[in-house]
């Protein structure tokens, strides 16, 4: 059982009292009340609340939590019998696990409400301990997601950077997702859009009205199936740990960069943090843990979301490189 599935039963096994109403939980709340912008200044369709109202969704989320989604297809949890949060940050990296289907609150606090309301409160709870630990060891800011599936904890996440959380209730799903562009779903690129886009679909909405055949055929057998029960709301796919990092890196925006003169001005910022970073994942995960190559990737304006790069075999202080170094050893 995942860490943070098990410190959520935890909580709820040792609380005393009841779980309180929505309006008093350490969290905006995502419904369709909320309005919402794409900013694309960082990602494509990364989604920012906008209403002022969305700082105070209590009334707004109790009578979303009173609806029951219609066409919703529920998908059996593979950890264990209950539906539980799942706590994504700011960098799309989840570290909880997601069941996949949309149980309903049907207005009444139901056997089935009564879950879901608990597991969402403590891991809106252990959310904030979470970042009130990273900002008291590394005074960085973050959001966090959370939600009964990955899915949706990826898409509510941002909603309120900087350093704002965001929880959703199962029976809101369906109604906050319908009316977002198909390109905001983790998962659907710019080929897949452009295929959708040429069949008129834009939003979320119009590829619940396609047929799931039709998705596979355009889309290919894995991303068809998928989309099918993602724009729904339901995503059986669990979170599972992923280790040390494969990649170190650094960027930054940065206005006008047409000579040598800028680039090197720029490395001069970069590769610093760069070099910390590395030393920083050696104190964590060991000497054993050597960088092979190192790639640099640069955006020309008016290019996009498209990157050029280039590689190089990581040079050693010796001015050799790190393979030719290991080959001599």
């Amino acid at each position: 059982m995942p860490l943070l599935l098990q410190e959520v039963n935890l909580r709820m096994a040792s609380s005393s009292s009841n779980v309180p109403p929505l309006t008093e939980w350490p969290c905006h709340l995502a419904t369709a009340a909320v309005s919402l912008t794409a900013d694309s200044k960082h990602r494509p369709q990364d989604l920012r609340a906008t209403s002022v109202a969305s700082s105070a969704p209590a009334a707004a989320a109790v009578a979303q939590s009173k609806l029951q989604p219609t066409g919703l297809t529920a998908i059996e949890d593979r950890s264990d019998d209950g539906v539980h949060p799942t706590v994504d940050g700011d960098d799309h990296t989840a570290v909880g696990s997601g069941g996949g289907g949309l149980p309903g609150d049907g207005g009444a606090v139901s056997d089935d409400a009564a879950a879901w309301r608990a597991r969402l409160y403590h891991g809106c709870r252990i959310a904030a301990d979470m970042k009130t630990a990273v900002a008291a060891e590394t005074q960085y800011r973050c959001s966090a997601g959370v939600a009964f599936n990955k899915l949706l904890s990826k898409l509510v996440s941002g909603l309120h950077k900087p350093n704002g959380q965001t929880a959703i209730t199962p029976a809101a799903a369906a109604a906050f997702i319908a009316p977002l562009p198909v390109r905001a779903l983790p998962g659907v690129g710019y080929k897949s859009e452009s295929t959708l886009k040429a069949w008129g679909v834009s939003t979320v909405a119009d590829v619940r009205a396609m047929p799931k055949e039709k998705l596979v055929q355009l889309l290919g057998d894995k991303t068809g199936s998928w989309l099918f029960a993602g724009c729904r709301g339901v995503d059986s796919s669990l979170v599972i740990a992923s280790g040390p990092p494969k990649t170190i890196s650094v960027e930054d925006s940065f206005k006008g960069c047409s000579t040598w003169q800028g680039v090197t001005q720029v490395l001069q910022v970069l590769v610093p943090d760069l070099l910390e970073r590395i030393a920083e994942d050696v104190a964590e995960f060991g000497a054993q843990r050597r960088p092979t190559t190192l790639s640099i990737k640069w955006r020309k304006a008016g290019q996009g979301w498209a990157r050029n790069s280039a590689s190089t075999p990581w040079p050693t202080s010796h001015g050799k490189t790190l393979a030719a170094t290991t080959q001599s050893q």
